[in-house]
């Protein structure tokens, strides 16, 4: 899909800047990369929290399933990113691992 690629890459090394301007020329947020990811489940293994905060704003899907069933919250758990858990829970996700 249309701006994936660089948007994955913007999301991986939190370049916000980067994210918005692929949002604005029309990238796709929900996106899916290898194995269903998104850039959202990307920015959130990073703890890269403003990376996800404009993924949100822009209507990415908090609750978006990988092809193995894990969402934005498992990947940032996993990684043991406390303040990206903590934000994608104030976001209301019921799918708290």
């Amino acid at each position: 899909e249309y701006g994936s690629h660089a948007l994955y890459c913007a999301a991986c090394n939190g370049h916000v800047e980067i994210l918005n301007y692929l949002v604005q020329q029309g990238a796709t947020v929900d996106a899916e990369g290898q194995g269903g990811v998104t850039a959202l489940m990307i920015a959130a293994s990073g703890g890269h929290l403003s990376c996800m905060q404009a993924l949100v704003d822009a209507g990415a899907k908090v609750d978006h399933f990988d092809q193995k069933g894990n969402t934005a919250l498992e990947y940032a758990t996993e990684k043991g990113q406390r303040e990206a858990v903590s934000l994608l829970q104030s976001y209301g996700n019921s799918l708290q691992g």
